[in-house]
């Protein structure tokens, strides 16, 4: 399920309509972590928004899943792709 619908608390079913309710992506969070890339899985429509409004925009609207992803951590870091320190 989508990370950002589940925060929401929205069918993704609804909001993509039933041709891309399977449409699933997992995307690349930068902003959240200096050292770690964070990974949510979003449905069509989240993907296209996080598209669109770019990251930082895109968590300040969801502050529910921003705030699960900085509690949880563990759930969405991606030990192979964590950023070398700058």
């Amino acid at each position: 399920m989508c990370d950002a619908c589940r925060s929401l608390n929205l069918n993704p079913e609804k909001i993509n309509g039933q041709d891309r309710a399977a449409y699933q992506k997992i995307s690349n969070i930068y902003g959240l972590s200096p050292t770690e890339t964070l990974q949510v899985s979003l449905c069509y429509f989240h993907d296209v928004e996080l598209f669109t409004l770019g990251e930082k925009r895109f968590m300040e609207k969801l502050q529910d899943l921003k705030r699960d992803i900085m509690y949880n951590k563990s759930k969405y870091t991606n030990i192979r792709h964590n950023r070398p320190n700058q």
